[in-house]
């Protein structure tokens, strides 16, 4: 995703966001010392990058996909009937679930 804007937006942006499609850091590119704009593009070669969020939204997102996580835990090892699973029951369970 292409985002040309003020070189100076651009660096706030990279500090205080990073890539919506895969949380990564920003780095800004593509200065152009004529017009005085950049880029603030996803450091990951591969990724698309779809725009940007905040930091703070990232790791709400993080601590809530955790917290989702240590529940499907919890809940699929009373369903299982064991209290605790190992990893590769929890591995196993979680590609029968998502494929």
């Amino acid at each position: 995703m292409e985002a040309i804007v003020k070189a100076s937006e651009a660096e706030i942006i990279a500090r205080d966001y990073v890539c919506a499609t895969c949380w990564g850091m920003l780095q800004v590119v593509n200065y152009d010392w004529r017009t005085k704009t950049a880029e603030p593009k996803c450091m990951k070669e591969n990724c698309t990058g779809a725009g940007f969020v905040t930091k703070h939204y990232a790791e709400e997102e993080r601590v809530k996909s955790r917290m989702q996580y240590q529940d499907f835990i919890h809940v699929s090892g009373e369903v299982i009937g064991k209290k605790k699973l190992s990893k590769e029951e929890r591995d196993e369970l979680i590609k029968k679930i998502y494929g």
